[in-house]
């Protein structure tokens, strides 16, 4: 469940942490990651302002998309909570 007290990621900062482009984190939340037989997608708040969409990924949804994605080194829950 998302914690209110830790603000949503971007994709800048999603793609930052993981060496990826913020491209890369857009197609993840649009269509998906092929890993072995499935397609994971990166679950986030999408909100249209104009023409322009802004994703709003939360911290919980973005650590069981790499656990999803088998990634190693996953952020660090407390510290990012601020604990």
């Amino acid at each position: 469940m998302a914690d209110v007290s830790v603000p949503p990621l971007t994709t800048r900062a999603c793609a930052r942490y993981l060496g990826f482009s913020a491209n890369w984190i857009r197609t993840a939340i649009d269509a998906g990651i092929v890993v072995g037989d499935s397609r994971v997608r990166l679950e986030a708040e999408t909100v249209t302002v104009g023409r322009r969409r802004q994703h709003r990924i939360h911290l919980d949804k973005f650590i069981e998309f790499l656990r999803a994605i088998n990634w190693k080194r996953l952020p660090d829950w407390e510290l990012a909570r601020g604990e």
